[in-house]
């Protein structure tokens, strides 16, 4: 297994990922199968943090419907396939938004603006 960590930092904060398992194809990762995802659950808080820091560069924030979707895990994809990807152990080494707003509300500030503007 990679134990390789990934480190991803920006002006939100610094994350490491650490695989706890080996990649593999996306569609075999789940939390009713693999043990290693349901020791390595975040809050949604947290996740929208690792969002923002990495900017969901070859990771993805999972949901699982057996939690009701109130917490998740992150996998880290293979850059060379990313039909592949690792379920990730997450360190959120720092954290800060400068604005002072919740993760949440950063991540909704971000959107692009889906109004359209008509001439008159």
């Amino acid at each position: 297994m990679s134990t390789q960590s990934a480190v991803f930092s920006n002006q939100y904060g610094k994350v490491i990922l650490t695989p706890v398992t080996e990649f593999m194809p996306v569609s075999r990762i789940s939390y009713e199968k693999i043990t290693q995802v349901a020791d390595n659950l975040q809050s949604i808080t947290d996740l929208e943090k690792v969002a923002l820091i990495t900017e969901n560069k070859y990771t993805q924030s999972c949901f699982p419907m057996a939690l009701n979707f109130k917490h998740g895990y992150v996998v880290l994809h293979n850059k060379k396939n990313m039909r592949q990807a690792c379920v990730c152990s997450v360190k959120i080494e720092s954290f800060n938004i400068p604005s002072g707003r919740l993760p949440h509300e950063e991540i909704e500030s971000l959107k692009p603006s889906t109004q359209l503007a008509f001439a008159s």
